[in-house]
């Protein structure tokens, strides 16, 4: 059976990564008006660092409002490790979707998260293409940067 089936080639998700381009992002996802929930999550993708899904699937019962940090179990995690991110300000997205499962619902169902296309399509609205800026770039691009960072101390 060896060689019958054909490895597929990883492809890196577009991302930003030099640091002289990360402003136009941030500053045209302020600018962004969508639908509060799409642009909360849009807000908060270069503030958090996580993975598409991870954010919108992203439930409320994961939120530690005394403790002050989201803390996403390992079983949610690609990695398979807790992680803890310190928490972003919420507090008015949970008026408006506090009452159900996910931070990030669906705008068809409450029952479902946002679409895993509700933050890329926001991204297009802004201008970004494919090749330039993806949801996952967000993620991508503080690893990098960081990465960056760290080996120049």
């Amino acid at each position: 059976m060896a060689g019958a089936l054909t490895a597929t080639k990883k492809k890196h998700l577009a991302a930003i990564t030099d640091s002289t381009e990360v402003g136009y992002p941030l500053i045209a996802i302020d600018e962004y008006q969508g639908t509060p929930v799409v642009r909360a999550a849009l807000k908060l993708s270069p503030l958090l660092f996580r993975r598409p899904g991870e954010l919108r699937k992203l439930e409320w019962t994961v939120i530690n409002w005394d403790a002050k940090h989201i803390e996403l179990p390992s079983e949610k995690m690609k990695m398979g490790q807790p992680y803890i991110i310190p928490l972003a300000e919420l507090k008015e997205l949970e008026l408006l979707t506090g009452h159900g499962k996910y931070v990030f619902p669906s705008a068809r169902g409450q029952s479902r998260p946002l679409s895993d296309k509700g933050v890329r399509t926001a991204l297009r609205s802004l201008g970004d293409d494919n090749q330039t800026m993806t949801a996952h770039g967000f993620h991508a691009m503080a690893r990098t940067l960081f990465d960056h960072d760290t080996r120049q101390i």
